[in-house]
């Protein structure tokens, strides 16, 4: 039982590491899953390794079943370690079509390991968009998904576009099948009327980086950043006020984006040390559950081997008691 007790202390210390290294570097190679997202699912998309190429690579972008309308390609070139890619799509239709809560589209890398990197938000004109980004991958898959909001750290699972096997390079490329992890659909979704409210409640004409502001605010307020990152929640609110303010006092169009994406930024923060906070919480009190039930049963086990001792020892005292006792000799 002592043995037993020690293993739950060590995988408590496990649980709770884990849980905090989740939280750590809110860089885009470390995704933090948004509230509710433990119905995430899993998909297979085709890494090309770039490491054999020379020169430019062309690769073709193929449409999924939610957008078969859509296509792309990019170009994807090695310079000095990093990989520089140039990324054309057409035919996208407003992310909205998915539901209120997504309102942008989302370009990512994805290694053989399933490591998901945001490349940039593709920001669409006439369904049309243009994407330059590096990475310092050599070998990665490549996929558009709808999101809330161009700073997420995983990759949700509205994919629209996927490269495909870059057949036409046979021989200068290399492919490798990835599998990596999406969120699910209810990560982001709450009733389409609160949304509407949250996001969408100020001016049809506002700016989109406004709008995803607004959506990522309400994002991190699912996850319960007022509770447990309430400094980094509060500065995102404030932040936000004061951004819908300037918009409505007409300021600077291009101040008011860049205070947009400020916004989306911050409460992003938020919403991956909630999610931290959150996670090793949980881990301390699966911990602490397990180690009451340890200890429960071993005081059940005692108590058990105690009463077994003593029945024991009072079937010996019945045996005893019922052997005949010898006569005195004397007599």
């Amino acid at each position: 039982m002592k043995l037993l007790t020690a293993c739950i202390r060590a995988t408590a210390l496990l649980a709770i590491c884990s849980a905090s290294a989740m939280g750590q570097g809110q860089t885009q190679t470390a995704p933090v899953p948004a509230a509710g997202a433990s119905n995430g699912v899993s998909r297979t998309a085709k890494a090309v390794n770039y490491r054999r190429a020379r020169g430019s690579v062309k690769i073709h972008f193929q449409t999924t079943e939610l957008m078969q309308g859509a296509s792309g390609e990019a170009k994807v070139q090695s310079k000095k370690n990093r990989m520089e890619i140039e990324a054309r799509f057409a035919g996208l239709e407003d992310a909205t079509k998915f539901g209120l809560e997504y309102l942008t589209y989302v370009f990512w890398a994805i290694s053989p390991q399933g490591r998901a990197e945001n490349l940039g938000e593709v920001v669409l004109k006439n369904g049309g968009a243009t994407v330059k980004a590096d990475t310092d991958m050599q070998t990665f898959g490549m996929v558009v998904t709808a999101e809330p909001y161009f700073a997420v750290t995983q990759p949700g699972n509205m994919v629209v576009l996927e490269n495909d096997s870059a057949s036409e390079n046979a021989g200068k490329v290399e492919n490798i099948d990835a599998t990596y992890e999406l969120l699910g659909r209810g990560a982001y979704s709450s009733s389409n009327t609160k949304i509407e409210n949250a996001i969408f409640g100020i001016d049809r004409n506002t700016p989109l980086e406004l709008f995803e502001a607004r959506n990522a605010v309400r994002v991190a307020r699912n996850a319960n950043a007022e509770e447990y990152a309430q400094a980094a929640f509060a500065k995102a609110e404030q932040k936000l006020a004061g951004t819908v303010e300037a918009f409505r006092q007409k300021r600077d169009k291009k101040a008011v984006q860049a205070a947009s994406r400020d916004v989306v930024e911050t409460a992003e923060e938020a919403r991956v040390m909630a999610v931290k906070q959150k996670a090793e919480e949980d881990a301390r009190t699966q911990i602490a559950a397990e180690q009451k039930a340890a200890e429960e049963n071993e005081a059940r086990a005692r108590a058990d081997a105690g009463s077994k001792r003593r029945s024991r020892r009072r079937t010996r005292r019945r045996v005893r008691d019922k052997k005949p006792r010898p006569r005195d000799k004397r007599r």
